[in-house]
């Protein structure tokens, strides 16, 4: 463990005498890069799905409504509201705070994601909100996200039924919501964002799937003209399944210790490689930039995850092909002979190295890469000649950084770095910084060094960690990027502790904020002094071993806390419904920071007190409420003597809540009745979506990476073994079952291996706790297992069939029956009607509130090798004669 326990100097910094890139000579369409400098971020996850349909029903619990309820929420809130005569209606009070955004934000998005309107209540103000509504479904309205997440408002719906949304925010994550970031980060005061566009599901190597992939970006760019805010799309060149394929028959590489288990890379200096990886798609976001402005560059990231020896940045990927280095041996007027006696790459870069041409032979390939990057410039700059080109890590410095760097740029159009140094806590350092911009010199090339501040190195506790670093790097270098930019639309709650402060996702907003409006301050008063011209190096600087910071816990501890959907900033009693199947839920209360605090009880419909914890809570608190009776329920959030409430958090565990300050308003989500609860037929024979026809509200699915194929009744879904998987957003009718029946119908296309069983159906990981594994097992047993966890049993306990024989190719219909009584936990395998094995466990198992997936386990690993057909999901045990008879229906 290493130690940091010398307090790090303050020191003030003054305006540096000069930049790198070449700011005097910017061309018009890039001038702000100079005038506002570059304040941006980076995600990587902008896939965006259907809106799910909201199953909700009215509550109905005391009658006619009275007068609307007001109730004061501290931050990101989803409100779901039902519209009236065609209408949203609500009423929206700003509380002044003493955060670095003023004011409160909001959205109305109607059923299918798309944004009604949007608008900001200033500072102590109220506003009275109308928008003409797209149906009779319920609308979401999106209350303070992205940097407002610090503000507190005052709301009173008017429409008549409406709740608070108490789920994790992860919900709409990758909804059509998720392109209101782009307005988030436009508040907060970025001016680009690169939208990474390597997880996209699409092949792009056909003229049909170009267009489709483009189509994919273009509602990000085009949601980008609406709210007039600068994107760079963003893609790799071999971080995805997608781009390896495309590399179809280009050159192989040869590299010093080629991976076997790796695909093996193309040779970098090829122009067949860049054409398929690069300009295919560039040219594509090239000619979308001719119709939007806000599409002001291109971002090229060359890691390569799915091969990751060979970035290309990384001696690992430097290539000794006959071409690269036959080329080579030419222009030096060497003999090429030696390459008959040189087979592998291993054996050629010994050969460099032992006649001291390594150094002749990094500059020959550097020049190589500059002619294919100034090739790949023209052909882009050939559509617009205005765009920029943005590339990771050019800092690292080798021959592929340096002629990319030297391709890419023009003397009035720099190419613009994305560095990702942030991993190593350097934040702003000058002289760290005046080492790369004189590489940057040498090399001949313009290049505007963006430095990432990696927001696990640089919490926003305080000043000198974030906002300090960020304002410098804009200011006295040529600007800032915030990495990962997924955590600022994440609320991810606290994962860390500095110095004893644990760090808030809404703080990150706030320093955000903060740093970039001195910076507009700095640019447009350039003598004012900013309280951020003082900077600190971290105190963990350099502390860091594989990407995870070491230091003593006084300076930096893990520090895991939850997020919290809903914060009350004021008193209230919010109502919610407990459904019928319900026996037992928890609520995790907290409130943050030092005096804040009061009182928090839980209480049954009949008004007894059932939970409730009291005091400052400023750690999580867990309340464990055992359900006395389905009904509406109520959660009091009060005030205690000598304590000032004034953001008390509330997270529901096992319980689907939707909460309102009126019962008569509260909307509460639908849920199956007892029975069969979910029936995948799996007959839709093409597309993504997999229906669940078992009984209203429907759960669906939406399929990943597998394939139509022909099964035991019309239609299944085959495997690889490799990937793919059926993603299926259960509600609460699936969660914490004690008593439960799967079945389907499976072919195997190939037997589980050592460490990767055939997954059937998941709910969920090992850890933290809760969750159901259905799968076949490891050999040589290859038996059925189904893997039970519960708060006690973090890590699962596997109940097994007795060891099974199976013939490839060949329907077999499986069942598990999983009973547990209280006290103890039984587990039945059914392989084609008869029972193949029974255990018994002394402990008690459910199966927790995770989402569940078919083909895979937590869609993630375990992937199943063969085909899956007729899942079915009963909510009580079936009998041997049930299960048997749900055998003969198909094969009679």
């Amino acid at each position: 463990m290493l130690r940091m326990m010398v307090a790090p100097a303050v020191v003030a910094v003054i305006m540096s005498s000069g930049w790198c890139a070449d700011m005097d000579d910017l061309r018009e369409s890039v001038e702000w890069l100079r005038t506002e400098r570059l304040r941006g971020t980076l995600y990587h996850d902008p896939s965006i799905e259907p809106m799910p349909r909201i199953p909700l029903q009215s509550a109905e619990a005391s009658g006619r409504r009275g007068a609307p309820q007001a109730v004061t929420l501290a931050g990101w809130h989803h409100l779901v509201v039902l519209p009236d005569e065609g209408r949203i209606r609500l009423r929206l009070r700003d509380v002044p705070t003493d955060a670095h955004f003023e004011g409160s934000i909001w959205a109305v998005f109607d059923p299918a994601g798309n944004q009604l309107q949007q608008g900001e209540v200033q500072s102590g103000e109220e506003a009275l909100i109308e928008v003409p509504a797209e149906g009779d479904e319920p609308h979401v309205v999106v209350l303070n996200r992205g940097p407002a997440s610090n503000s507190v408002a005052e709301v009173t719906v008017l429409s008549r039924h409406w709740s608070i949304d108490g789920k994790p925010r992860r919900a709409y994550n990758r909804t059509p919501l998720h392109y209101h970031f782009l307005r988030d980060l436009k508040l907060g005061g970025f001016n680009v964002a690169l939208v990474d566009f390597e997880r996209l599901e699409q092949e792009f190597m056909t003229d049909e799937g170009l267009e489709a992939w483009t189509d994919l970006v273009r509602g990000w760019t085009d949601y980008a003209e609406q709210q007039q805010f600068r994107v760079m799309p963003t893609f790799n060149i071999g971080g995805s399944d997608r781009e390896v394929e495309a590399w179809g028959d280009a050159p192989k590489g040869l590299y010093i210790e080629p991976d076997p288990d790796l695909p093996l890379a193309p040779c970098p200096v090829q122009r067949v490689f860049w054409e398929r990886l690069f300009l295919r798609r560039a040219k594509a976001i090239a000619r979308l930039s001719l119709e939007n402005p806000y599409v002001v560059g291109i971002g090229l990231d060359p890691e390569m995850y799915r091969c990751w020896q060979y970035g290309h940045y990384m001696l690992s990927g430097t290539c000794f092909c006959d071409h690269c280095m036959g080329g080579f041996l030419e222009a030096e007027d060497l003999e090429t002979d030696v390459l008959e006696d040189l087979e592998t790459g291993k054996e050629r870069h010994e050969w460099l190295q032992q006649q001291e041409l390594m150094g002749q032979y990094y500059d020959y390939l550097a020049e190589e890469m500059t002619e294919i990057a100034q090739w790949c410039r023209d052909e882009v700059h050939a559509i617009n000649p205005d765009l920029l080109l943005n590339m990771f890590v050019i800092d690292i410095g080798n021959w592929f950084c340096e002629g990319i760097a030297r391709g890419f740029s023009r003397l009035d159009l720099p190419v613009v770095n994305f560095c990702e140094h942030t991993y190593y806590s350097v934040g702003y350092d000058p002289e760290w910084l005046a080492k790369v911009h004189e590489r940057y010199r040498q090399w001949g090339a313009n290049v505007l060094q963006g430095s990432a501040l990696w927001d696990l190195h640089f919490p926003a506790t305080e000043a000198r960690f974030m906002p300090a670093h960020a304002y410098n790097l804009a200011i006295n270098d040529e600007g800032w990027w915030y990495w990962p930019g997924d955590q600022l639309y994440r609320d991810y709650g606290a994962r860390y502790a500095y110095l004893d402060q644990p760090a808030y996702f809404e703080q990150y907003w706030d320093g955000c904020v903060w740093a970039n409006r001195e910076i507009e301050r700095k640019t447009e008063e350039p003598e004012y002094q900013s309280p951020l011209a003082e900077w600190e190096v971290v105190p963990w600087k350099g502390q860091i071993k594989r990407g995870v910071i070491e230091a003593e816990p006084d300076v930096l501890r893990r520090q895991s806390e939850p997020s919290l959907p809903v914060r009350v900033a004021e008193p209230a009693t919010l109502y919610f419904v407990v459904p019928e199947r319900c026996e037992r839920f928890e609520v995790i209360v907290q409130a943050r920071g030092e005096g804040n605090g009061g009182a928090v009880i839980v209480r049954d419909p009949a008004g007894h007190a059932c939970a409730n914890e009291r005091g400052e809570m400023d750690r999580p608190e867990r309340l464990e409420v055992e359900v006395t009776g389905p009904g509406v329920w109520s959660v009091e959030v009060r005030a205690e003597e000598g304590l000032t409430l004034h953001d008390v958090g509330l997270r529901f565990e096992t319980l689907p809540t939707m909460l309102s300050p009126e019962p008569a308003a509260l909307l509460a989500p639908e849920t199956k009745k007892p029975g069969l609860i979910g029936h995948w037929p799996m007959d839709e024979g093409e597309g993504r979506a997999v229906a669940d026809v078992s009984q209203p509200p429907p759960y669906n699915g939406r399929m990943r990476d597998a394939e139509w194929g022909e099964g035991i009744l019309g239609s299944c879904l085959c495997f690889d073994g490799t990937a793919g998987r059926v993603d299926i957003a259960a509600e609460y009718s699936y969660h914490n079952l004690r008593r439960f029946t799967l079945s389907a119908w499976v072919k195997l296309a190939g037997l589980p291996e050592q460490g990767n069983g055939n997954s059937i159906v998941n709910k969920g990981p090992e850890a933290p706790v809760q969750h159901f594994w259905w799968w076949i097992g490891y050999p040589p047993e290859h038996t059925l297992i189904l893997e039970m966890g519960s708060e006690e049993h973090q890590y699962g306990a596997g109940f097994a069939s007795d060891p099974l024989e199976w013939e490839l190719g060949r329907w077999y219909h499986v069942a598990a029956v999983f009973e547990c009584d209280g006290e103890r936990s039984t587990v039945t395998h059914y392989r084609d009607g008869e029972m193949v094995g029974e255990q018994t466990r002394d402990e008690v198992f459910h199966t927790g509130a995770y989402d569940m997936k078919i083909g895979s386990y937590h869609g993630a690993n375990h992937w199943m090798n063969g085909c899956i057909d007729e899942v079915k999901l009963w909510d009580r045990g079936l009998s041997a004669g049930e299960v048997r008879a749900e055998y003969e229906r198909v094969r009679q």
